[in-house]
């Protein structure tokens, strides 16, 4: 059986097949999607926050918003966001976050943010989660509740709409 010689940097083991496939995919989807935005109309500047525990994806969704001319910020988990929106709760007109997400979870950001009647838009971005935690999105008013994996073009257009609500 052959050895991979490829490792990862901070951890020193062998990078698995599986995550270089999604790292190619992720670059692959990037780039089509770079070129097919050069003929879309410009967007509606926004300053979002990403909620995303899972770094890869949220590495790419800060480069896709980025290149469409957002201004992003990232937090790995739910608590940091709050800590990020307790500093000003204005600084952001959107939160995307996570469903599952280790200290606080996606929901618990939500309620979070209803509670302190955060003035933004709120998406969440995610694995279909139980029809319990729909229900319950649904129950906080949330702006949209998107599902992973998604594409590129679809979650741009979503983001749009939900910012023309304002």
């Amino acid at each position: 059986m052959k050895t991979d010689k490829i490792r990862s940097i901070r951890t020193k083991r062998p990078i698995s097949n599986r995550v270089r496939f999604r790292a190619a995919k992720e670059r692959a989807m990037l780039q089509d999607d770079t070129k097919s935005r050069e003929t879309n109309s410009p967007v509606i500047p926004l300053r979002i926050l990403i909620a995303e525990d899972d770094t890869l994806v949220n590495k790419v969704l800060f480069l896709i918003l980025t290149q469409y001319g957002y201004s992003v910020r990232s937090a790995a988990n739910g608590r940091d966001a709050v800590k990020l929106l307790e500093a000003d709760m204005n600084a952001f007109d959107l939160v995307i976050t996570d469903h599952e997400m280790p200290k606080l979870n996606g929901l618990g950001l939500v309620r979070h943010l209803r509670a302190v009647n955060y003035p933004g838009r709120i998406i969440v971005f995610a694995s279909p989660p139980n029809p319990e935690d729909q229900h319950a999105y649904s129950a906080l008013s949330i702006d949209r509740l998107l599902f992973k994996p998604m594409q590129n073009k679809l979650l741009i257009q979503a983001i749009q709409e939900v910012a023309l609500k304002r």
